[in-house]
């Protein structure tokens, strides 16, 4: 991410980072997330592999912050198109106890 911020084109690497959006890290999770949100215009039909995966995660996770990133990143992918993926997830209402 470095690289990307520093205005490096790193887009050949995205068909790579796009197949380990699995990772369960935290902090490797995130930094995928941007990658792909950086990139996901220029390669959308890469892109879509990891939409399948992003709503098993909104849908399924149990720790609300991986759910709140996997929609964050979702949604700032800019591929058309990308609506009727995004609406039946966050349509879903979850069920997360507040913590007070």
């Amino acid at each position: 991410m470095a690289n990307v911020y520093v205005g490096k084109d790193m887009s050949s690497l995205f068909p790579d980072i796009v197949l380990q959006v699995r990772v369960k890290e935290s902090s490797i999770s995130r930094l995928i997330g941007m990658f792909t949100a950086q990139y996901g215009h220029l390669h959308s039909d890469t892109a879509l592999l990891c939409i399948n995966q992003l709503t098993k995660e909104i849908m399924h996770d149990s720790e609300p912050i991986r759910r709140g990133h996997a929609l964050q990143t979702l949604g700032s992918l800019n591929i058309p198109d990308l609506a009727e993926y995004i609406a039946p997830p966050s349509s879903r209402p979850f069920k997360t106890a507040a913590l007070c």
